[in-house]
This record gives structure tokens, sequence and C-alpha cells, in this order.
């Protein structure tokens, strides 16, 4: 119970600031100091939920050419997992906006919400990619576009993969400069040195009883390793193609994750 209390104590520290930020700072800074902003914070939540964070050696070095960046989705900690190494602009589900406090923190903090059910919604957080990849941003997103237990892969929609397709510029919308590099990442997570269920948000459960299981736990590490880049593809490639690989690739390395040696506390890296 105490252990329950500080760190809920410290969370709701952190998300103040995080917001007060926000409405004060954030919004005048360049990109560069936004993502580092974004980095920093993101590293301290964890620390305050009390989720070490290891990144398996050999993952791929971070480019700062804008890349579309695709992980497995596992719980709402994922968005602070991949901000803590690597910033990116992520795409969500509208309905993480109305959570307390977090949804609020990711709406101010250039996350883009979408309606998974409506088409033209997708087409147009795809526009808002482009925008965002001009600038010059990663771009991330959950192919699965739900939650599993991380013990395997969920099938992947592709329908945000057309931003890394050159034939899926579309004639009446902005056009992405140069198509851009997939970067595929894997995430598990664990207690100690076995996999655990405890971050996974699925099911019925609500974010206050998920945010509550965490912060009761002892031991939860999140293990993040970033594959190496997908290029830009050739015309014979469609995005059901891409997002097929790019499963396959993901599913192999979250598989792995249980028997890698990984490097300790790489929050501090």
């Amino acid at each position: 119970m105490i252990r329950l209390i500080l760190r809920a104590s410290l969370l709701t520290l952190m998300l103040l600031i995080g917001l007060a930020t926000l409405f004060s700072l954030y919004r005048i800074l360049p990109l560069g100091q936004r993502c580092w902003l974004r980095k920093i914070w993101s590293r301290l939540l964890l620390s305050a939920c009390g989720v070490a964070l290891e990144i398996r050696p050999g993952s791929h070095r971070i480019s700062k050419t804008p890349m579309l960046v695709v992980m497995n989705h596992v719980s709402w900690l994922d968005i602070f997992v991949l901000n803590s190494v690597m910033p990116a602009t992520f795409i969500a589900k509208s309905e993480i906006r109305q959570w307390p406090l977090v949804g609020w923190l990711l709406q101010g903090a250039d996350t883009l919400f979408i309606e998974r059910s409506s088409r033209h919604a997708v087409r147009h957080v795809n526009h808002r990619i482009i925008e965002r990849l001009n600038r010059g941003e990663h771009v991330a997103f959950f192919p699965e576009s739900t939650t599993s237990d991380g013990r395997g892969v969920l099938p992947f929609h592709s329908s945000l993969f057309a931003m890394a397709v050159v034939r899926a510029r579309q004639d009446d919308g902005p056009r992405v400069v140069q198509p851009p590099t997939v970067q595929p990442a894997a995430l598990r997570y664990f207690q100690g040195n076995q996999p655990s269920l405890i971050p996974a948000y699925i099911g019925e459960q609500t974010f206050m009883e998920s945010l509550l299981q965490i912060l009761s736990a002892r031991g939860l590490k999140a293990r993040l390793q970033l594959l190496d880049p997908m290029l830009p593809p050739g015309p014979e490639i469609t995005r059901q193609m891409l997002a097929q690989m790019a499963h396959t690739r993901i599913a192999s390395a979250v598989g792995a994750l249980d028997d890698s040696v990984f490097l300790a506390s790489a929050l501090e890296a």
C-alpha cells in the first residue's frame, strides 16, 4: 500500500508538471527541444510508475531522418516507452483523449487521434502524417489497432502504411517529400526475468484498474528492441504486403525477447 501511495503521488506530480509545461512553454519551443522534453518526461513517468526500461544490445541506431515507426501494442505505457528512446508523434485511437490527465497530456503533446472505424478519418490522418514527416518528425503507430497480452502479435491493419508506399500518394492532398523508412520495434513486459501480463491493458479492464495494478507491482521491466529499418519499398510492394512484412519481423522479435540479454536501466543512457 505504501508503494502504491508513493508512486501515485509521484505520478500525479509528474502529470501536473507535464500539463503545466504544455500550456506554458511547450508550444513555443522548436521541434528538437520539444522532442527532448518528451524524452526526458517519458523517462521520468516510467520511473514514477516503477517500470524499468531495457534496450536489447544491437538495437538499430536511431536516425534523425523522419521515420514511420511501427510497434506491437500491449499497454498504455507503450507510448512512453518508445518516447523514452525515440520521441515521435503518435497516432492513437480517439477514446484515449478522454482519459483523465494522461489523455489530456497526450492531446497537448502532438498526438494525432483517429476514429478507427471511419475511412474518412483515416484519410485525414494520412494527410496529417505527411505534414508531420515533412516537418522532420518521426511518426509512430500501433498497426494491431488494439492491445494484446504481449505473448504474441495480432494481425496488422495496413491503412496507415500508405505513407511508406510511393503509389499511395494522394493527388488531392499534401505529398510526402520522400517515402519514409519504416522502423519496426518490438516490445514486451517482464517482472523480474519472467514475462508479465500486469501492464497488458486488455479485456474489460478500465484505465484506472490498469494504472493501480501497475503502480502496485514490483520489478516491472519494459524490454524494447529497435529492429533494422525497412527502406522505402519499390512500386511492386503494396501497403498490405509491407504491413505483413513488418508483422513477421516484429512477431519474431517479440518471441525472442524472452531469451535475450539486455542492457540494464537504459534510462540512464
